[in-house]
């Protein structure tokens, strides 16, 4: 916590409060997870998708019902696999391409 001593502000805060870490390294790949969250998911998985699809960034989904969308960070689909905007518990989600039924939860990696 380089910026005093106080609990990071979310995943977005923690990176940038240990770039000098990440810095050091020069890793090829960074991962960053939510701690405060549990996942069912093989992020070798997203990680080999990523090294194909290129782009700055890949962020996790998981398909919800509209109907419960507004609980979560919504990820507005763009053009091919990616992203046009991130809504915040948006009262009118938008849906998947193609399926008015579904939409994209982020799951905060």
């Amino acid at each position: 916590m380089r910026r005093g001593p106080h609990w990071f502000e979310g995943s977005a805060d923690a990176v940038l409060q240990n770039m000098n870490l990440i810095e050091s390294e020069n890793p090829d790949l960074v991962c960053v997870f939510g701690a405060d969250h549990i996942y069912r998911m093989d992020p070798r998985q997203m990680i080999a998708d990523r090294m194909l699809a290129g782009g700055g960034a890949t962020v996790a989904a998981l398909p919800v019902p509209v109907s419960g969308g507004s609980a979560f960070g919504i990820i507005e689909a763009g053009p091919g696999q990616g992203i046009a905007a991130f809504h915040e518990k948006p009262a009118e989600p938008p849906t998947m391409p193609g399926d008015p039924a579904w939409c994209l939860a982020s799951m905060g990696n």
